[in-house]
């Protein structure tokens, strides 16, 4: 078979006996030739059509996988995004409930202060109406024991006629005047014991109605066992009136605790609800940001559902057009392959041979002509020679193109217009690879770059997750721990709180009782001590009188010794052990006061110490639920945080490998595709270069049909 490099010749000579010579050959050559070239690019087309239908494959099985895991994925987030809406409204209903207890509680406990305000206004009124009662009848006692004391001095009215011999006027008058004195003096002492005969014995009560009503000399007989009474009386109430203001005292200061107490229980109570509102603001906030993202993950989980859908019918449609195109291709490739078997065989030689139209028929392609038109088809013939040649080593289709035109006779102007325009485009192109190429440079620097920062933030958010989290819930120093250990110590400082309230009242009521005990001794004591002292007093002035002589009578009497001392001796014996009871008696009474101020003096610096340790556990308790609801904050922001740029990572992720085909390609081929531009742009300019140089179309330019 005669190819189409035999037909180029230097002379036109050369050329025209060329066609002379191989004439028989050259037209059914010709269509050979087309027909391998047609093979060789159906050839080149199925090796670039496989490689175009693998990226679309790989397109197609990517972005399946890649939508397949994100349905996935979102369906596990949708799941657990309502799971944990469910969760944090259940959370808030419980909050609200126990937000409407404490409530309820508060008021609770502003009721309890208020009746405890109103109940011990009561009882200090009540102990004033006391107070007020105890003076009047100390006052009573004191006046009653004054005017008594004065009718013991005053002893001339019981014998009025013995002091007054001598005076008959004047004892008128004094007797009138001690009557009416004592008159008033049976109606003042009348008053002061009938107020308060509650308080006397049996003996006691005898004694005063006796002196109530005996004669004027009977008041004068009995007013010193009066004044006794009177006096003790006076003690006993002057007591019951100190044991009263001690009891008013202690009782204010354990009301004023007991409202600090009600109102530190209000402030905690309080303090709780508002930690608990502040909760419910949080998780609020956190509802209205999982219900956005719900709403978001179910549109990208149609949005995705939607695009895999497409994707998997475009795909299965190209995959349906590729095999058909590849199944024609193949009847084509045969159909080709058979003719040139056909046109190409000895027998086919032998046969187109012989006839005009097989060996110097037209075909298109070359027209034997006068000797500048061969000239003309030998130069068509070395430009499509170097055109096809430049065209196999790079497998460009616009040198074919021109090759082509070439062969097709088409006219120079168009040609050379063809390679011009070429030409640009290949320059256009190049710049177009340039900057392609730059522009992948610049996307890959910045997104490299950016991928390197999100990877630097995402090891410094989990490394500040971490240590929040740590803060939070480390088991020996985390705020958790630390919050649970404080209220411990509150709760076991109310405990001994309260206890040590508890002791200290009872040991009081103890001491009260022991108090009233010891005064009540002392009072028998000096009954017993004034009444033993008072008869042997007397005893011994009757003894030094002589009232106890024997006087000698006769005949003798029989002789009887009396014991005129009597008990004296034994009697001063119990004197003194009473006097010695009495004084141990007072001196125990004292001690048990001493204890008691002591005790009392402990107790309040225990309680003032517990309490200041109560202040700064509270306030230490406030400041960890603070620390940890910041720190509880940050967490969230910085999970947040760490979303955020892990969806910025993956984006960007995404990004580089969407570009990276397209990138690679023009990295790794800028090299050839410029040599390739380079040898297309050397094949034209020197395909250009030849036509031009041809009579025939300097003859055409001079024509003006060039221009």
């Amino acid at each position: 078979m005669l190819s189409l490099t035999a037909l180029w010749t230097p002379t036109t000579a050369t050329v025209v006996k060329t066609a002379t010579v191989v004439e028989g050959d050259k037209t059914i050559g010709k269509v050979v030739k087309l027909l391998e070239d047609m093979l060789e690019k159906s050839k080149t087309e199925a090796k670039e059509e496989k490689t175009a239908y693998a990226k679309y494959k790989c397109y197609c099985d990517q972005n399946e996988a890649e939508k397949t895991q994100s349905v996935k994925d979102l369906t596990n987030q949708i799941e657990f995004l309502g799971t944990k809406i469910a969760q944090l409204t259940a959370e808030n209903g419980e909050l609200s409930q126990e937000c409407m207890a404490l409530t309820t509680q508060m008021m609770q406990n502003e009721a309890t202060r208020k009746q405890s305000e109103s109940l011990r206004e009561q009882s200090h009124e009540a102990f004033l109406e006391q107070e007020s009662d105890m003076d009047a009848a100390i006052g009573g006692f004191k006046e009653a024991i004054d005017v008594l004391a004065e009718v013991g001095g005053n002893a001339f009215l019981a014998e009025p006629d013995k002091f007054m011999a001598g005076h008959k006027e004047s004892l008128v008058v004094r007797k009138t005047m001690s009557q009416s004195n004592l008159a008033k003096i049976k109606l003042t002492v009348q008053g002061v014991l009938g107020a308060a005969s509650s308080n006397l014995t049996p003996e006691q009560r005898s004694s005063v109605e006796g002196f109530l009503q005996a004669p004027a000399a009977g008041v004068v007989a009995q007013s010193g066992a009066i004044v006794g009474i009177l006096k003790q009386m006076l003690e006993t109430f002057k007591d019951n009136l100190e044991n009263a203001k001690d009891a008013e005292k202690m009782e204010k200061k354990a009301q004023k605790k007991y409202m600090k107490d009600l109102e530190e229980e209000h402030k905690t109570f309080s303090g709780m609800k508002d930690d608990k509102i502040e909760i419910i603001g949080s998780n609020d906030e956190d509802l209205s940001s999982k219900k956005e993202q719900l709403g978001e993950s179910k549109q990208q989980l149609e949005d995705d559902k939607e695009f895999l859908e497409k994707l998997k019918e475009s795909c299965e449609t190209k995959a349906k057009e590729y095999k058909k195109r590849a199944l024609l291709r193949t009847n084509e490739d045969a159909a080709i392959a058979e003719a040139i078997s056909i046109l190409d065989s000895d027998e086919a030689f032998a046969a187109f041979g012989k006839t005009d139209a097989t060996s110097t028929g037209s075909t298109s392609f070359l027209q034997v002509l006068s000797s500048s038109s061969q000239q003309a088809v030998a130069t068509r013939l070395r430009a499509v020679d170097i055109l096809q040649n430049a065209a196999r080593s790079t497998k460009s289709m616009r040198l074919i193109k021109v090759a082509t035109m070439l062969e097709k006779k088409n006219p120079f102007d168009r040609v050379i217009k063809e390679i011009e325009d070429m030409l640009a485009l290949i320059v256009k192109e190049q710049k177009a690879d340039e900057k392609q190429l730059d522009w992948c440079d610049s996307e890959r620097e910045g997104n490299d770059s950016e991928l390197s920062k999100r990877v630097d933030q995402i090891k410094t958010l989990e490394g500040e997750i971490d240590d929040l989290d740590s803060a939070i819930n480390h088991p020996e120093t985390g705020l958790l721990v630390q919050i649970k250990n404080t209220e411990s110590d509150i709760t076991e400082n109310q405990e001994t709180q309260a206890s040590e309230r508890k002791t200290r009242n009872e040991e009081h009521s103890l001491f009260l009782e022991d108090s009233s005990n010891l005064k009540a001794a002392e009072a028998i004591l000096k009954r017993a001590i004034a009444v033993l002292k008072r008869y042997y007093e007397k005893l011994e002035e009757h003894l030094a009188s002589d009232e106890f002589v024997q006087v000698s009578e006769e005949p003798a009497p029989p002789d009887a010794e009396f014991n005129t001392a009597g008990q004296s001796e034994k009697g001063n014996e119990v004197l003194d052990m009473l006097n010695f009871i009495l004084g141990e008696t007072e001196k125990e009474r004292g001690e048990a006061e001493k204890d008691e101020d002591t005790s009392q003096s402990s107790f309040e610096s225990s309680i003032e110490s517990l309490e200041g340790e109560m202040e700064n556990l509270e306030g230490q308790l406030a400041s960890l639920n603070e620390d940890l609801a910041e720190k509880k904050k940050a967490l969230s922001t910085k999970k947040v945080d760490l979303k955020d740029t892990t969806h910025a990572k993956e984006a960007i992720e995404k990004y580089i490998k969407e570009i990276e085909p397209g990138c690679d390609f023009i990295t790794d081929n800028m090299e050839m595709r410029t040599e390739n531009r380079d040898t297309e742009t050397a094949a034209l300019e020197k395909a250009d270069a030849l036509i031009k140089a041809t009579p025939a179309y300097k003859k055409f330019e001079e024509d003006g049909k060039g221009k």
